[in-house]
């Protein structure tokens, strides 16, 4: 089969922090249950989204990849990306994901598999106390974490930045983080879900009990030195006059910029190795035939090597590296 631009549809998360507000995205959410993230575009069996366009409509993201191979997923062995917006009607868990290094570690000291998750934040709104925790204040011993864990204090040492629509973060591997209360936002990250909880406010699950936590798997990858202030972007906000691209995350295995066209048209030069993923934040666009507008996402697979997009709007642009 030709490859093809795959237009996305969604797969929705309940989740104990989760609320409605992904609704004002246009997501239709089936209950009256909370809803905390909308799985834009991911090829991962806990939740693949599904192609809403052309003949392979109603397929999962997964069976989209065994069929079209490598004229989607270029040299990766299965989806490289992980798209998805977030509403966080709670504080999430105090957590921190693994990296490449640790993978075999984790195996080897605690038995269990685990996948790399580098991750990037796009703020879309937040309340006015909306806010994140990212990374630590300053250094912080192995004791000092430990005692800290045992007291419930270990907030306390985390680093809380207020955020407004359109600060940039990223989350490399071994940062201590959380989302809090008010926030909704896009995330763009390697496709794993590997999470490793160190405090969640001794908060039942959606079932009524504990949800667990991973403390020793989490101390074992946690960065206990401040993160690094260039991983963090603030953008102005003000409306452009002309096609422009904007640099947000330039991490190693991914690369997000952010795009806008005020009715114009323009040809995007595509050279990563694999597929990318557009996302509409606001406006009405066509990706060659596809038509996108507020919200959506589209896959470009890796066989392209350019795209023609036209119309007014802004987009983000994301590509996995090799």
């Amino acid at each position: 089969m030709e490859a093809y631009i795959l237009k996305m549809e969604p797969a929705l998360k309940t989740k104990v922090w989760g609320g409605r507000r992904l609704e004002t995205l246009g997501r239709s959410l089936p209950d009256s249950e909370f809803y905390g993230e909308s799985w834009e575009v991911s090829g991962l069996e806990d939740g693949p989204s599904k192609i809403a366009n052309g003949p392979l409509k109603s397929k999962t993201l997964i069976e989209a990849s065994e069929i079209l191979g490598e004229s989607l997923l270029g040299e990766h062995p299965v989806f490289p990306l992980l798209v998805k917006f977030l509403d966080a009607r709670e504080d999430l868990s105090v957590q921190v994901h693994p990296g490449a290094r640790h993978i075999d570690e984790i195996r080897s000291k605690f038995g269990e598999s685990a996948d790399s998750k580098d991750e990037a934040w796009l703020i879309l709104d937040a309340d006015d106390e909306g806010s994140i925790l990212w990374g630590v204040k300053e250094h912080i011993d192995s004791e000092t974490m430990a005692s800290a864990l045992r007291e419930g204090t270990l907030v306390s040492y985390l680093r809380r930045i207020r955020v407004k629509k359109g600060d940039v973060f990223r989350v490399p591997p071994g940062t201590i983080h959380a989302i809090c209360a008010g926030v909704l936002l896009l995330e763009i990250q390697e496709p794993s879900d590997t999470t490793y909880r160190l405090y969640d406010y001794d908060r039942p699950g959606l079932d009524g009990e504990p949800r667990e936590l991973h403390i020793e798997q989490a101390l074992h990858v946690a960065r206990r030195f401040p993160e690094d202030p260039t991983e963090v972007r603030c953008l102005d906000g003000e409306p452009l006059t002309d096609t422009r691209s904007v640099l947000l995350v330039d991490a190693p295995t991914y690369r997000i910029e952010r795009f806008q066209l005020v009715d114009h048209s323009e040809a995007l030069t595509l050279n990563a190795p694999g597929p990318y993923v557009l996302t509409v934040l606001e406006g009405h666009i066509w990706l060659n035939d596809v038509e996108l507008r507020d919200w959506d996402s589209a896959v470009i697979p890796a066989q392209f090597s350019n795209v023609h997009v036209q119309g007014s709007g802004t987009f983000v642009l994301s590509a996995a590296r090799s």
